[in-house]
Order: C-alpha cells, then structure tokens, then sequence
C-alpha cells in the first residue's frame, strides 16, 4: 500500500498573508498525481489559517472567506476519495465546524497508523487557548497595514513563547531540535499506541524515520513560505521518498529501512539526509 503524507497548506482568505504562496491549479495538479500514484493521502493539520479572520476569533467567517478564495481545492482536500484529515494548532476550528479531528489511530492495509499534527511539541504558554490566536490575528492585521517588520517581531515573540515550558531548552521553529524532538516524541507515540506509522505535520521539515523496532515516522513537511513538499511511503517495502519543490523543480530523496547490524535507523530530515549509526 502507497501512501503520501502533506500538510501544513496554512489557506488564508486575504493576499497580505504570506503563508500559502502556491496558485490553486498548481497544488490541483499535485494532488492529481497524488491521487494517481498514492491509495491514500493524508493531511495532516493547519490546512488554514483560521487566527487570520478579520474580525476577531471568527473562525467560521474566515473559513468561508477561504473556501471563496480556494474553492476547487477546498473541495478536493474535503471531499477527495481516500483522504484522511486531522487539524493543528491553526485551525483547531475546524473539529467543530467540520467535525476535523485532532488524533487518528486507523488500520490500513495491514498496517495500524497513529496520525496528529504535533503542535504538543510547543511549550505550554503558546498552547494556552488565548496566546497564540490573539498574536496571529495582531500580525495578520500588521500585514494588512504594510507593517510587515512589525509583524514580523510577533512572530519572533511567538517564536520565544513556544520555548517556555519546553523541555531540553526549549525549540528552534523549523530547526534541527524540533525535528530531532518531533522524532523521538514520534518513537514514544508509537511504542504507546502500537502502530507501524506515525504520521504528524508542525515542524515544516519533511522526515522520515525508521525505527529499530520496525515503526516509521512521516512528516510531510510543508506547503508554505514559498516552500513544498511531501512524503511518499509504500508500507509492503519500508521505502519512503521526499518529495520537495524548489527553485521550479523537483527534488526526490529516497530513504529505506536498513536492516544490516550496527544501523538504527536512518532519518532523511529538512534538507538533509543523514545515516545515524548505532555505537
């Protein structure tokens, strides 16, 4: 069984927010090969970016603005045929206005699979239900009024409220500690639910990991900041490939589950691919 792992799309109603930067027949086109190539795609949270309503914690009126805006792709993500959704950090909304859920533990092909986004990796004070809305929609708003430096200092404050309360120190957004963390937090998910996969978004670096006890872990990556990827995995061979858009073409890292002695896992991680042998 075949599948691929995206997330991390951040659809946004209004131009000014730079997150998702792709035209919509673009990214039509991507899931059309997805489709093809894949027997399931899951998506794996922060498809919008609810925090970015003009009007304040209005989550259902910026989702309608983005369906507006995105309505071929909207369609496909919600309504394609084998398509697996949970939300993150950004659109929690929707489990309530789509019914969207946050976990999934499911059996496909033989395999049992633990999907969620990973926003759990953030330290307590951004997960507090206020914060990190209440700084979106005051950077969306900086956008929108050509303030653009401004904003950026909120999301350098965000940066700084995701360390508190984080253990080992705390996390580098999209950095090498946060996917190492992603990793091992991954490990322990799977060894706690007894799945084969585990599937999360969050930390914008597309991995894929394979574990000495068999598991593997998938992270799509992401699809936004002028950034693309995703993660192909055929469960039968322990073959998994990230795919990656840059510069106007492709890019393709193929990463396979080595059983040779003195090897534990082999992880291909941000722009890198690294062979970690066991001591």
């Amino acid at each position: 069984m075949k599948i691929a792992v995206i997330s991390d799309l951040h659809l946004c109603s209004d131009r000014s927010c730079r997150e998702f930067t792709f035209d919509e027949p673009f990214v039509l086109g991507l899931f059309d090969r997805l489709e093809a190539r894949h027997d399931h795609i899951f998506v794996v949270g922060d498809l919008y970016n609810l925090e970015h309503s003009r009007q304040p914690f209005d989550w259902a009126g910026e989702l309608e603005a983005t369906w507006r805006r995105y309505p071929r792709l909207t369609a496909r993500l919600h309504g394609g045929a084998g398509y697996f959704l949970v939300h993150g950090n950004h659109d929690r909304a929707i489990a309530e206005l789509l019914g969207v859920p946050e976990h999934l533990r499911l059996e496909l092909g033989g395999s049992v699979i633990t999907v969620t986004h990973g926003h759990k990796l953030d330290g307590w004070l951004k997960q507090l239900p206020w914060v990190a809305p209440t700084g979106a929609w005051v950077e969306a708003w900086l956008r929108r009024a050509h303030l653009g430096k401004v904003a950026d200092s909120i999301v350098d404050v965000g940066r700084l409220a995701a360390r508190v309360g984080t253990p080992s120190g705390g996390v580098v957004y999209r950095g090498e500690f946060h996917g190492e963390r992603s990793i091992r937090l991954a490990r322990e998910l799977l060894l706690r639910e007894r799945s084969d996969v585990v599937m999360m978004g969050h930390t914008h670096l597309a991995t894929a990991a394979f574990f000495p006890e068999g598991g593997i872990y998938l992270n799509g990556g992401g699809c936004a900041f002028g950034e693309l990827s995703y993660v192909s995995c055929d469960l039968a061979s322990a073959e998994a490939v990230i795919h990656r858009y840059e510069g106007g073409q492709w890019t393709h890292e193929r990463t396979v589950a080595k059983q040779a002695a003195g090897w534990s896992q082999i992880v291909s991680e941000g722009k890198h691919l690294s062979l970690r042998e066991s001591r």
